[in-house]
C-alpha cells in the first residue's frame, strides 16, 4: 500500500526466516538500549530528510510509511535472540540507570517483558492506511486478511468462529467507506468544491446540478507575460477523454501511463521538454511566461495546450501521460519558472476512431435529432458523429480533438 512491494517483501523474508533457521543471538538489555538508540536516530534522521524533501503537509504521513522498515532492527532483536519479548525499560533512560544502579548494588530488579511483533504489526496497519495506495480495492480486503491472520495466532481454540466476525467487520468497513465518499461528495457538491488530492483519470463536475457554483477567491497561480508576448488564454491542468453522467474521466490509460519528461541542456541551461519538435531546440523567439504559485506532490501543473519548454523550476520529478496532462513532484511547497509555449507542438497522442468518435447511448437519440435537423446525418460513417459539430442555438457548440473538448453556449 505503500508503493514499495520489493522493500515490504524482504523485510517479511527478513521477520519470518526465523523460523528457517536455528541461529539465535544471546542479546542482552544493553544490546537492546543500544538497538533502540540506533533506531531512534534513525527514525529522527528520516523525519528530517522527509521533512526537507518534501511538502509539511505530508511529511508525517512519508514517516509513518517508512517507520515499519525504520522498526525492523528491534523486531530483529526479539525474532533472532533467546528471548520471545523484549524488556520494557530499554526505552526509557531512567530505567536503564535504574537498572546500572541495582546491578552495581547486587539487587535484584524484575523487568517487563513485551512482545514487540504487536507494535510492528500496529505500524504496518497505520503505515498501509496512510500509504499511497491505500484507496485502491486490495486495501479493505487485506486488512481484514491480517487482522484475521493476527486474532487467529493469539486465539486457536475457535478458528472458525473468526471467519462470520471477519466478514462483518469487513462490510462495516465497506459500508463505512461508501458512507464517506458520497458525505464527501455531497459535501463537495453542495459548496462547489471537488476533492483536493488531484485525479489524472476522474474528475467529478456539477454540470446538472441545480444551484450556483461558488467560484474560490483564492489566487492560486500567479502568471507574469515575458516581454512583448501576450499570454495564453487558456492554461490547462487535466485532460480527459470520457465523459459519463457528470464525470470526466480516462477509461483507456492508469497511473502507470505517465512517463518522465526528458532534459536538455540548451546554451548551457537544463529544460525540461514537454513535447519533442523541431522548434524545442532553441528557445529563442518563442513566446514566454513567468509562474509562481503553491502546489503539493502528485498536482498537475498549467500550461498551454502547445506548451513546449519548461526552465528554472526545481522538481524532484515530472512526467507526462498520453493526453498531455503533465505531474509534478515538487521540492517545495511553492515554485516560480519560466514557460515556453507556442511552439508548433501537440501534447496530445493521435486520435484513435473507434473510441474517440465513439457516441454515448444515453446522447444517441439527441445528436441524432440534432444532425436530422441540421441535414447533415447521412454525412460520414453510420453511427459516428464527426469530431466537429455544426452550431445549434439550443444547445450551443462543442468543438475539440480526439482527447480535449471546449463547450461553450447555454
Amino acid at each position: 500500500m505503500t508503493g514499495a512491494p520489493l522493500l515490504g517483501l524482504l523485510l517479511a523474508l527478513v521477520v519470518e526466516a526465523r523460523f528457517w533457521t536455528r541461529i539465535r543471538w544471546d542479546f542482552d538489555d544493553e544490546s537492546c538500549g543500544r538497538v533502540w538508540q540506533f533506531t531512534s536516530m534513525g527514525i529522527a534522521l528520516a523525519a528530517v530528510l522527509i521533512w526537507l524533501d518534501g511538502s509539511r503537509y505530508t511529511a508525517l504521513p512519508s514517516l509513518l510509511s517508512w517507520l515499519p522498515a525504520l522498526l525492523i532492527p528491534m523486531q530483529f532483536l526479539q525474532s533472532y535472540g533467546l528471548r520471545d519479548a523484549l524488556p520494557l525499560g530499554i526505552f526509557s533512560f531512567r530505567a536503564k540507570r535504574r537498572r546500572q544502579r541495582n546491578q552495581r548494588l547486587g539487587l535484584i530488579e524484575d523487568s517487563t517483558h513485551f512482545n514487540f511483533g504487536n507494535v510492528l504489526f500496529a505500524t504496518i496497519m497505520v503505515a498501509a492506511s496512510v500509504g499511497s495506495k491505500s484507496s485502491t480495492w486490495l486495501f479493505l480486503p487485506g486488512m481484514v486478511v491480517l487482522g484475521g491472520w493476527m486474532l487467529l495466532s493469539a486465539s486457536r481454540s475457535r478458528p472458525l468462529v473468526l471467519i462470520p466476525v471477519l466478514v462483518v467487520a469487513g462490510l462495516l468497513g465497506l459500508s463505512g467507506r461508501i458512507a464517506l465518499e458520497r458525505a464527501e461528495d455531497w459535501l463537495n457538491g453542495a459548496i462547489g468544491f471537488q476533492r483536493g488530492r488531484f485525479d489524472p483519470n476522474f474528475v467529478s463536475t456539477l454540470i446538472g446540478t441545480a444551484g450556483t457554483v461558488q467560484q474560490s477567491a483564492d489566487i492560486v497561480w500567479r502568471m507574469k507575460p515575458g516581454g512583448k508576448f501576450a499570454p495564453p488564454r487558456l492554461l490547462r491542468s487535466g485532460t480527459f477523454n470520457t465523459y459519463l453522467g457528470s464525470n470526466w474521466q480516462n477509461q483507456r490509460i492508469s497511473a502507470t501511463d505517465f512517463k518522465d519528461l526528458t532534459t536538455r541542456l540548451i546554451d548551457g541551461e537544463p529544460y525540461y521538454l514537454l513535447q519533442e519538435s523541431e522548434r524545442t531546440q532553441k528557445p529563442d523567439g518563442l513566446p514566454y511566461f513567468s509562474l509562481r504559485g503553491s502546489i503539493a506532490a502528485e498536482s498537475p501543473l498549467p500550461l498551454p495546450g502547445d506548451g513546449t519548454l519548461l526552465r528554472d523550476f526545481e522538481f524532484d520529478g515530472i512526467d507526462r501521460n498520453t493526453f498531455g496532462t503533465v505531474r509534478v513532484f515538487p521540492k517545495h511547497p511553492v515554485i516560480e519558472g519560466t514557460v515556453f509555449w507556442n511552439g508548433g507542438t501537440n501534447p496530445d497522442s493521435p486520435p484513435l476512431p473507434l473510441e474517440d468518435l465513439r457516441l454515448p447511448l444515453n446522447e444517441r437519440e439527441v445528436i441524432h435529432g440534432i444532425l436530422e435537423e441540421l441535414g447533415v446525418l447521412g454525412i460520414g460513417s453510420p453511427g459516428v458523429v464527426n469530431s466537429r459539430v455544426p452550431h445549434h442555438p439550443a444547445y450551443g457548440s462543442v468543438q475539440g480533438g480526439s482527447n480535449q473538448t471546449r463547450a461553450s453556449g447555454p
